[in-house]
């Protein structure tokens, strides 16, 4: 780099290598600004470390996304920072701080944020100059940065459900371009590994089928009642007659199951109203 101050201190310091010196305090001030750009961008860059969480990559991108409504606010923010700021400094109050147009813009600005550390009850004698900062606080203040939570509420609730699958596009597209630089032997052994010419079991004992990736759950987790297998006992030769289907006696049965789970309701129901009554 032209600007590393550490080589315009060779042959200036007996210290050397050292960054201090008399001529690297020429370029020390652009040398610094440069790095902390860099270092800004770097931890921009690392921001991509997100798709490896889904919610937290669908939040990084509803925050690119409500971006859009900072900007308006801030463009909003410094129209109103100019207008009282200009219309203040045309007051006579004596007052340094609204002396000229940045000096006023600065204050008005430090007053939004509540880093203003000085009185207004010094501003009695001038009312004109109060009542011009408090009818700023009221629109800044109160009006725009309530104005600002309310659409970055409204847009955060409407944008995050389709940026869950945005953040999976995003997820897909980084997979697609990390793996250009994948050597095929490296991912020859990595698929070898996944073993998808293995059969994978459904249950125990139950074999299912290949090119599936087996993951292990609780059998509370998501129960089934009704298989929707149909199993046969016998030979499993292709020759084979297939087997009748028994499908419409079953349904009959669970149709004549649920006529009498209903009955059984409305009977007990019944009786129940009736001991009501009977007690009235």
């Amino acid at each position: 780099c032209p600007l590393e101050p550490m080589l315009y201190c060779i042959g200036a310091s007996e210290d050397w290598p050292t960054e201090f010196c008399g001529p690297s305090s020429e370029v020390e001030t652009r040398y610094t600004v440069i790095s902390m750009i860099a270092m800004f961008l770097h931890w921009l860059l690392l921001i991509d470390m997100a798709v490896f969480a889904m919610k937290l990559s669908a939040f990084v991108l509803v925050v690119q996304h409500v971006l859009s409504e900072v900007g308006r606010f801030c463009v909003a923010m410094m129209f109103l920072l100019v207008t009282f700021a200009s219309a203040v400094t045309c007051l006579r109050h004596g007052k340094r701080e609204f002396g000229d147009l940045w000096d006023s813009g600065i204050c008005l600005f430090s007053i939004t944020v509540g880093l203003y550390e000085g009185d207004f009850r010094e501003y009695t004698e001038t009312p004109s100059l109060l009542a011009a900062v408090f009818f700023f606080v009221t629109v800044s203040v109160i009006l725009l940065i309530n104005l600002l939570i309310a659409q970055l509420n409204c847009s955060y609730e409407y944008v995050y459900a389709d940026m869950v699958g945005f953040a999976r596009l995003t997820r897909a597209s980084l997979i697609v371009d990390s793996l250009q630089t994948c050597a095929p032997s490296r991912w020859s052994r990595f698929v070898s590994t996944l073993r998808f010419n293995q059969r994978a079991e459904f249950d125990e004992g139950d074999i299912g089928l290949a090119g599936a990736i087996q993951v292990k759950e609780a059998a509370s987790l998501n129960p089934v009642m009704v298989d929707s297998i149909n199993r046969y006992g016998g030979s499993c030769s292709p020759e084979l007659q297939w087997p009748e289907s028994s499908t419409l006696d079953e349904n009959r049965f669970e149709r004549i199951e649920r006529l009498m789970m209903t009955a059984l309701k409305n009977i007990t129901e019944a009786e129940h109203h009736g001991q009501r009554a009977g007690h009235g």
